[in-house]
């Protein structure tokens, strides 16, 4: 028990290593998309309580407003220890010295394309249907399973959260 105890005291990351991952945290793509994904949010909480007034329209974007930065606030803080307890100080140092470059700034501009041609080419796809048809196909097993059914979890469709904030920060 002892050792257990060791050993996770010995994988506690440095105070550096905690700053080094918030700041890599704070220039990566969740805190790039989240203020689209708040946007979109918020929209849609109004479309569907079309019965709010003008103050209360108002109220709920800066309710909502509050509660995104205190939800962004805490994704940071779970990726930068994130990236804490898995790299090296060097190794960080080295992805943000990446990070802030040129090129890094240009691959983080790229980003939402990329994530939205990504989202595209996988409209339709369904990881579970694919396996069990797989299975099905060269078992003869599972062939009556709900997976070869729709699963909405997990098909792609360009009216995915994530396309809808690609296509926004891509017009940003």
């Amino acid at each position: 028990m002892t050792f257990i105890a060791l050993a996770l005291l010995a994988a506690a990351p440095s105070n550096e290593q905690h700053r080094l991952g918030l700041e890599l945290a704070q220039l990566g793509s969740i805190a790039s998309m989240l203020p689209a994904v708040e946007l979109e949010q918020t929209d849609q909480l109004l479309d569907e309580h079309p019965e709010l007034g003008a103050r209360e329209r108002l109220a709920l974007r800066r309710i909502a407003h509050r509660i995104a930065i205190d939800a962004m606030e805490r994704l940071i803080e779970a990726e930068g220890r994130g990236y804490a307890e898995r790299m090296s100080p060097g190794d960080l140092r080295a992805a943000l010295a990446f990070a802030k470059s040129p090129a890094g700034r240009r691959m983080h501009a790229a980003e939402p394309a990329i994530a939205r041609t990504t989202l595209l080419a996988m409209r339709g796809y369904n990881y579970k249907r694919e396996v069990m048809t797989a299975l099905c196909t060269e078992t003869g097993r599972g062939c009556a399973s709900q997976a070869l059914a729709a699963s909405p979890e997990l098909v792609c469709a360009p009216n995915d959260l994530a396309a809808v904030v690609a296509l926004r920060a891509e017009a940003r």
